[in-house]
């Protein structure tokens, strides 16, 4: 399956506002992250059991800044994770 094709995949909702609770699910897994800060700006889920985050993504050093698509599934028991980072060069 292509990237165009992944994004667009109909089980997944249109992209839109954070809420709440997707900026818990964020919180929670990007704290776990280091080397790269991601500021989150839209999101859209799948089964409110996995998130897609389109975010801008900064190096350590403040110089250089990308758009990326984080991708992260909560499990119904246990920690949300992060399944997948792409850059939307």
């Amino acid at each position: 399956m292509s990237f165009a094709q992944e994004v667009a995949f109909d089980s997944w909702s249109d992209f839109g506002p954070l809420t709440r609770e997707s900026i818990r699910v964020f919180n929670e897994v990007i704290r776990r992250v280091s080397g790269i800060s991601y500021e989150p700006h839209r999101v859209s889920t799948d089964n409110d059991m996995s998130y897609r985050f389109l975010c801008a993504a900064t190096n350590s050093q403040g110089t250089t800044s990308w758009d990326v698509l984080v991708v992260v599934n909560e499990p119904v028991k246990g920690r949300p994770r992060i399944t997948g980072v792409r850059s939307l060069l």
